[in-house]
């Protein structure tokens, strides 16, 4: 357990077998079970396996344009998509980013944000700019859906970058949610927080980092983010960026974006260093009308999904999908070794 109440737990155990690679030697392969210090979630980790296929995204290349019209690209995406009666133009521009209401929401409000109306993007295509747009038109968007619906709602940012992380749509886009439910990941994060708050008097997300940071698993320190590989990952290259103080997702202030902004392209670049062309995003904080032990800063959430191609295979298998356990073969401690590099320079 870390000093300041954090308790890294994990079970290991060595599966034996006869091996026909080499003879049928006895052999045993290294299995541990790592447990979230907030949820109780586990993630099993194993010896590296090729778990996640990142050869073919060596020699990657853009998609082929939409056999269709993409409703996403200029100058569809300026005539065909739907207006919101919360933005006085019905939608909603940042630079290159454009917000409209999602055709089929998932949330009592629902918005689409395109980062560009250019159709592809390669990670390494990403800027600070680009990304701090889509997040403020995003942050825009949820303030006035709170406002209208008051006491407040639950709001989070999200992204499928490529068809093989979940994309219904090639074109690169974030989706903001706002609803009177929780996600269950954040219903989950709250319960945690006040219960760790009610045994320690302590901010958990506060002691967590510090207590990454000591185990090796911190990344870098930016001006309003600390960048962590957590402990018990929930996908392959799982890595957190955590903020400093509680408040939702709709308060927070333009320097707080452009400082995330800048190091989500530092860990888009160490992705494609290592092969990574598709991920999942996922950024959440504390309702700003709930009560203070239930607030939690703003924590955004990156994974790696498998590269598109002719031998695509799925990452999520029944351990996954009805066992509720990732099974990873990339260890949190590796991964924060290998992203370290980009945020070098500062």
């Amino acid at each position: 357990m870390a000093g300041n109440g954090i308790d890294f737990r994990s079970e290991r155990y060595a599966s034996e077998f006869f091996d026909p690679r080499v003879g049928f030697e006895r052999r045993t392969s290294d299995i541990e079970v790592r447990i979230d210090p907030l949820t109780g979630r586990t993630a099993r980790l194993y010896p590296p396996r090729g778990l996640l296929d990142l050869t073919a995204a060596e020699e990657a290349t853009p998609p082929p344009a939409p056999a269709v019209p993409c409703f996403f690209c200029a100058p569809l995406v300026f005539e065909m998509t739907p207006r919101s009666p919360l933005l006085a133009k019905g939608r909603h521009a940042v630079g290159e980013a454009f917000l409209f209401p999602n055709l089929f929401p998932y949330t009592l409000e629902s918005a689409v944000c395109v980062f560009t109306t250019s159709h592809d993007l390669d990670l390494l295509a990403y800027d600070d700019r680009r990304i701090a747009d889509a997040l403020r038109a995003c942050r825009d968007f949820l303030h006035l859906a709170v406002r209208a619906h008051p006491p407040g709602l639950h709001t989070t940012i999200l992204s499928n970058l490529r068809r093989s992380a979940g994309s219904s749509i090639a074109h690169p886009h974030v989706q903001a949610l706002a609803d009177p439910s929780p996600l269950d990941a954040t219903r989950r994060t709250a319960d945690g927080v006040a219960a760790y708050a009610a045994r320690t008097g302590r901010r958990f997300h506060e002691d967590l980092v510090a207590a990454e940071f000591e185990a090796a698993r911190g990344i870098a320190r930016l001006r309003t983010f600390d960048w962590i590989a957590p402990f018990c990952p929930l996908g392959p290259y799982h890595v957190e960026a955590v903020g400093r103080e509680p408040r939702a997702l709709e308060e927070l202030a333009d320097h707080e974006i452009e400082d995330l902004a800048d190091g989500l392209v530092r860990v888009f670049r160490g992705y494609r260093r290592v092969g990574v062309t598709a991920l999942n995003l996922l950024f959440e904080a504390g309702a700003s009308h709930t009560s203070d032990d239930r607030r939690f800063p703003p924590v955004l959430r990156v994974v790696a999904r498998p590269h598109e191609s002719g031998s695509y295979r799925s990452d999520r298998t029944a351990l996954e999908v009805l066992g509720h356990e990732p099974g990873l073969d990339t260890r949190p401690e590796e991964v924060a070794e290998s992203l370290r590099p980009e945020f070098a320079d500062i």
